[in-house]
């Protein structure tokens, strides 16, 4: 790996530890997770050069620590996640800080104990040495110099040399405290050496040595003088510490103020708002670098910032801009960069040139009052003038907005998503309630209202913001998979969120059941399942009774509700009428004929018709279908689930049944396609979605048809499955496919397994693996893990599935990538689109976002690109939708390519399978990079080559089915790379949270009922 630096600053011994004060020096300070250099790590580094006792040089830098930030550490030093969201590794972050120190003696404060024991530990790690710089604890200087003190915290020395302790617990500003309080030190020696030359005694030196010297003064020079005090003033006081005396208030922060035109974004990361921007400042004749939260400003923007001048080690000059305003541009440049940015619709760079050409100076005047002026312009019409009014206007509404929301401490990112859901009344909606934001954008959580609410004065316990509390909590819940949340277990954690009294959040909850805001359901507690009584509306006495008789309260929101009380009577109906088609007419009728309640089609006929031979467990289902309104199938893989579905519809097209097959996702949907030689598509598109309205196929315009096939039905929730079943008529046949071992659906619900165990439905389950799978080790292995024992990792040349051992994060991520740009696509002659990393988590080292980064670093790094969150999404990237956009008809999973980007208007066009979607700018936080993504978000998909790290930093996600299902991705090739370590413990581990869901109780309880 190239560092960029000279490796040859570090040694392979440790420095010495100094009790002296010397002249030349960096003094550094390190912010971390915690107290332990064994298992915490570092969040921010900083230093300060210092020079014949001046400062000639600073070094700060947040780090990303690759794991969550403790509360307490965020309470100490305010550093929190999202912060240090885009900062670089400590990997990464390390070398620059032993460049910027080179041989220079290192100060700190407790750092013998402390600080030095991080820096040798990462080295050691990361470089394979250690800084053999000598270093000065001004703790030990301090508690030798000032016994007096009964405390030498860094906080406690500012104090008592009158130096501002402002902003202490960040890393820079400590550095700038401890660089003064070192100082202060210095003069106290210098001072007490030369009392001491005189015979004086020194005040308050009990505790001297005899020979009259200062504890901790050693390496004084004979001379008299204090090492590095050349330049000291007349009067004795050392460089650098004028004007600063005890009691003495703290120093007035001065800014300076500078305008410029934002000509490049060089950076930005909506998730703490740190931009990096190139603008043009009058009298500069060089591009000014300016960084700071300067989220959402524009190319062309023109821009009054306060802020200070500061010397980066990495980036040289910057100015740091603290706050700031966008004024309209004054100049034919600035005005003709604004109009050509892409910012206003029907506006490119060719138009803004002939705009600003003709009116010059006035354009913006124009513009806003004098629009229809443009027809002027050559080539601009009615349609176009039409489109840059509304797109005006449009722009200066959501500046309003991003006004406000900094007006609020808010992240201004979210200004355009705001404004494109309440329109001109944004502000007035936002003041009115400012909870409605987590009901109403994606991307605004609660947490976000909460912190608008609470700068507008709501109060921490006003019922609007307690109900939206309970609100998130449940919706939280249903993330992680639950229909309903325990009132017990709802109350618990609304309590940590709310920072409420429980009495108030009780009182709340009660409110919103009787406004039937979210739905009470009593449940029965047995063991060891959970049973449930449902009782009809008003029957308010017997439920308390039941609740003082060992039951327990489900809290729903009502969506959750309603669908799974739905999909047990739906399936009810299904199941107990009969089907209308010619083969279930004739079953029907020859079963009363001949008295044999079993009687179903001859499975022989079907074998010779499409030339396939099936085992009895097969032909089971084939007859099972046959005779079934509601049945489900399922099997592993290798098991022969497909080629029986074919011999269903084989049996079912003999008889002149109209079929209809669906999958939740585009790619299931195609592979369905693919093996059945029919028509397949997406539940969605089946259900004919359109939004605002909904799906179009329901109770009261049902699907046409005489059977319906699902295919992986793991991955349907109980939203989506209950929406299907409205459009599914009473007479058609329903027959559901899927891997039942795979993770159980994203959203809420655990359909699938509720409905096989509930026993209310034939399940045929495939176990025997055929012989032609039995050769594939992605097959066998499956099969041995889903029975907890470990794989076969032996490799060898005519394997499919290849274990590659690698210990260190960074070591796994540098093969991933060789593996995706060099030897599979090579020796497999697969095109690199095909080859798809599949990665247990999202974070880390080996997660989804970093390898992303460094998977596009290697496949295409160079063209162009709109940047968001800190990536930079160029064409030909390989994307991921992340949510589903019914507008655009792309839905959560889908995988395209960038087909174009214009950097001018900042949109870019997507291609998902050749259809084309565009994106604006800001509806980039719903795709992401998809050269690796979460196994999670490959369900239902198929790759040629997959490529799957597992290590311990996956150990939270580690579980069997995880890996049970990544393998199952894979068609022909199959690499982990990683620990076998790590692999035992996924394969071991079976403890899969418990989903809160009813949809098996309430099918065996409705199917009871006549």
């Amino acid at each position: 790996m190239e560092w960029g630096w000279d490796t040859a600053v570090l040694g392979d011994k440790r420095g010495r530890l100094l009790n002296k004060y010397v002249a030349d020096y960096v003094v550094f300070d390190l912010e971390t997770t915690g107290i332990s250099s064994k298992y915490d790590e570092v969040i921010e580094i900083s230093a300060v050069k210092v020079e014949a006792g001046q400062v000639t040089g600073e070094f700060s830098t947040l780090v990303n620590p690759g794991r969550k930030i403790p509360p307490a550490a965020s309470r100490v030093n305010g550093i929190t996640d999202k912060m240090v969201a885009g900062a670089l590794p400590f990997s990464e972050v390390l070398g620059d800080f032993f460049a910027f120190a080179g041989d220079f003696v290192l100060v700190g404060h407790n750092i013998n104990s402390f600080d030095m024991k991080f820096l040798y530990r990462d080295a050691k790690k990361y470089f394979r040495k250690v800084p053999d710089n000598d270093y000065v604890d001004t703790l030990l200087l301090a508690r030798a110099a000032l016994p007096e003190l009964s405390h030498h915290r860094l906080v406690d020395l500012a104090e008592h040399y009158g130096i501002s302790a402002k902003g202490a617990h960040r890393a820079l500003n400590d550095c700038h405290m401890n660089q003064k309080v070192y100082g202060k030190l210095a003069e106290e020696a210098e001072a007490a050496r030369q009392r001491r030359q005189k015979g004086e005694q020194m005040p308050g030196s009990a505790g001297a040595q005899k020979g009259g010297q200062m504890p901790g003064s050693a390496g004084v020079q004979k001379d008299g003088q204090m090492p590095g005090s050349a330049g000291a003033q007349k009067d004795g006081q050392m460089p650098g510490t004028a004007g600063v005396q005890k009691g003495a208030p703290a120093p007035v922060h001065h800014t300076v103020k500078l305008r410029g035109v934002v000509e490049r974004i060089t950076y930005q990361n909506p998730e703490n708002g740190y931009t990096v921007l190139k603008c043009a400042v009058k009298d500069d004749g060089n591009l000014v670098t300016v960084v700071g939260s300067l989220l959402d400003v524009n190319v062309g923007s023109v821009l009054l910032m306060d802020g200070n001048w500061r010397m980066d080690s990495r980036y040289g000059r910057q100015f740091a801009a603290e706050t700031w305003e966008e004024t309209l541009p004054a100049t034919v440049y600035g005005i003709e960069k604004y109009l050509g940015s892409g910012l206003i619709k029907g506006v490119g760079p060719r138009f803004a040139q002939r705009i600003v050409r003709k009116f010059g100076t006035d354009t913006i005047e124009v513009i806003e009052n004098e629009i229809g002026r443009l027809r002027e312009v050559e080539g601009i019409g009615e349609k176009r003038i039409l489109q840059i009014k509304e797109s005006w206007e449009r722009q200066k509404e959501i500046k309003n907005v991003m006004l406000f929301l900094q007006d609020h401490g808010v992240n201004t990112s979210f200004a355009a998503k705001i404004y494109r859901q309440y329109g001109n009344e944004s502000i007035a909606k936002v003041k009115e309630n400012p909870f409605c934001l987590a009901d109403d954008i994606w991307g605004i959580g609660f947490k976000t209202a909460d912190s608008i609410a609470e700068k507008l004065g709501f109060q921490k316990e006003s019922f609007v913001r307690l109900r939206s509390g309970i609100m998130y909590t449940l919706s939280s819940l249903a993330d992680e998979g639950h229909v309903y949340a325990g009132r017990d277990q709802l109350i618990r954690k609304a309590v940590q969120l709310l920072e409420a009294e429980e009495s108030s959040i009780v009182m709340t909850l009660d409110q919103m059941i009787a406004d039937k805001d979210v739905i009470r359901e009593k449940i029965t507690q047995t063991e060891p399942e959970a049973s449930v009584q449902m009782y009809p509306e008003g029957r308010e006495g017997q439920r308390a009774d039941r609740e003082e008789n060992g039951t327990i309260d489900a809290i729903y929101l009502p969506p959750f509700y309603y669908a799974e009380t739905g999909i047990a009577d739906r399936l009810k109906r299904l199941a107990e009428t009969p089907a209308q088609d010619r083969l279930w007419v004739q079953l029907m009728q020859a079963r009363k004929q001949t008295g044999n309640p079993e009687l179903s089609i001859d499975v022989s006929h079907i074998e010779k018709k499409i030339h396939m031979e099936y085992d009895e467990i097969q032909a089971d289902a084939i007859r099972k279908a046959a005779t079934s309104k509601v049945m489900i199938l399922t099997g592993g893989p290798g098991t022969g689930k497909t080629t029986t579905v074919q011999g269903i519809l084989a049996a079912y097209r003999a008889f002149g049944l109209k079929i209809l097959l669906a999958a939740p996702t585009g790619r299931a949907a195609k592979r369905l396609e693919e093996t059945t030689g029919m028509e397949a598509k997406t539940i969605h598109r089946l259900l004919e979605y359109k939004p605002p309205e909904g799906y179009q196929k329901n109770e009261e315009h049902p699907l046409e048809g005489d059977v319906l096939v699902v295919d992986e039905c793991s991955m349907i929730d109980i939203i989506l499955m209950n929406a299907l079943l409205k459009a599914v008529p009473p007479g058609m046949r329903f027959v559901l496919v899927g891997d039942v071992d795979q993770l159980p659906s994203v959203g809420a619900g655990n359909v699938l397994r509720d409905m096989m165990d509930s026993g209310c439905f034939p399940v045929i389950r495939l176990t025997r693996i055929f012989r032609q799978a039995q050769t594939s080790r992605i097959v066998m292995n499956a099969h041995r893990i889903n029975e907890g024992r470990l794989p076969d990792i032996s490799n060898g040349n005519d394997a499919d599935f290849f274990f590659i051992e690698k210990e260190e994060p960074e070591e796994a991520v540098a093969e991933i990538v060789n593996l995706v740009q060099q030897k599979l696509s090579r020796f497999y002659h697969t095109p690199v689109s095909q080859i798809q990393v599949l990665t247990p988590m999202q974070k880390g080292a080996v997660g989804a976002a970093n390898l992303n980064l460094a998977l596009q670093e290697a496949l295409n790094p160079q063209g162009e690109g709109l940047r968001r969150s800190g990536f930079v999404y160029r064409m030909d990237d390989k994307v991921m939708q992340i949510k589903n956009n019914y507008d655009k008809e792309v839905f959560n999973g889908d995988i395209g390519f960038i087909e174009s980007v214009d950097v001018g208007a900042r949109t870019l066009k997507v291609s998902f399978d050749g259809r084309i979607v565009e994106y604006d700018a800001s509806e980039l936080d719903e795709l992401v990079h998809a050269y690796a993504t979460t196994i999670h978000k490959a369900q239902g998909s198929e790759y040629p080559i997959v490529v799957m790290p597992v290590l311990m930093n996956h150990y939270v996600m580690l579980q069997r089915n995880l890996i049970y299902t990544g393998i199952t991705r894979a068609k022909k090739i199959l690499v982990m790379v990683g620990t076998k370590k790590a692999l035992a413990y996924a394969v071991r581990n079976v403890t899969v949270t418990k989903r809160n869901t009813l949809l098996k109780e309430r099918l065996q309880d409705t199917m009871k009922r006549k």
